[in-house]
This record gives C-alpha cells, structure tokens and sequence, in this order.
C-alpha cells in the first residue's frame, strides 16, 4: 500500500487492488481512481478527479474491487478506515 500527499488536505492511497483518493482540492492535479473518499465537503473538487465508480461520503461498510472500508460519523465528518495488502489505515 502506498499513501501519497496530493496537496495540503488530500491524499492518494494506492493498493494493489484499488486506488482511493481523500478529499481531492483544486490544487491537485487530475488523477485517476476507483473511489473518492469524502471526510467533509469543504472545497472539494470533483472534477480533478477522472474514473471514480464511487463517491464514499456517508458510514456504513463498503468494498471497492475487494478492499474492504468502514466509515463512521465523527464529530466533524466522517473517519473511515481502509484495509488492504495486510495494512489498516
């Protein structure tokens, strides 16, 4: 698994089997991804963002190409947890 900084408030997460990006800004260059991954909505640009098949942005238990993700509401937002390639983030 490889977590790449694509900005001040977004990050790329890369597994073998799908690709997520977290809160894509205007700053960051398009990408390509499985899924995007929503902890709040505050400037966040979809349009940098090409391939997605899903928008994670609420809890409950998602899979995306076999990666397993678990999003629970926080106090300002959502805090999820992705396992993949033998790693929990």
């Amino acid at each position: 698994m490889d977590i790449s900084i694509l900005s001040k408030n977004s990050i790329k997460i890369h597994s073998k089997h799908a690709n997520f990006i977290v809160d894509p800004q205007s700053l960051v260059t398009k990408v390509s991804c499985d899924a995007v991954i929503l902890l709040n909505n505050n400037n966040i640009d979809l349009g940098r963002v090409v391939d997605y098949r899903i928008i994670i942005d609420g809890p409950g238990e998602y899979e995306v190409n076999g990666v397993k993700v678990l999003g629970v509401k926080g106090d300002r937002g959502f805090v999820y947890g992705i396992a993949a390639d033998g790693f929990s983030v």
